[in-house]
């Protein structure tokens, strides 16, 4: 789903109602951490937060695009140098139901945004010239 959903207004509706149950934990977190939180980012169904600079870091939900509808929830730490761009990223739970995901999810975002910010600058690798 890398360029977005094409479908109609009722299949859009289909594919983001699981995320949309997870919500009320997604939108505490943000708040609670105070992080930037958007959802369905290019035309896709997804949550995302984001927050820092000069390292960026990014928690991401995002659907597998599985006939089955899994998902998968993941960090990245990225940066633009003189160089080039840095990033490391981490698969925290991947081909997951949108009721296991459910589950953990606290546990999950919790531990994503450990990993994530315990990245430093000196951990990200050069990706592209």
């Amino acid at each position: 789903m890398a360029n977005g959903f094409h479908g109609s207004k009722a299949e859009w509706a289909e594919m983001i109602a699981p995320l949309e149950k997870l919500d009320p934990i997604l939108e505490e977190f943000a708040k609670t951490r105070r992080l930037a939180f958007t959802k369905n980012e290019r035309n896709a169904p997804n949550r995302r937060f984001e927050w820092g600079f000069p390292v960026k870091r990014i928690i991401q939900i995002y659907s597998d695009g599985t006939a089955d509808n899994r998902w998968t929830l993941w960090v990245c730490a990225t940066q633009m140098r003189p160089d080039g761009y840095y990033w490391r990223k981490f698969t925290l739970k991947s081909k997951a139901s949108i009721d296991e995901m459910e589950q953990s999810l606290q546990n999950l975002l919790d531990a994503a945004h450990a990993l994530v910010t315990s990245w430093s600058e000196d951990d990200l690798e050069l990706v592209k010239r």
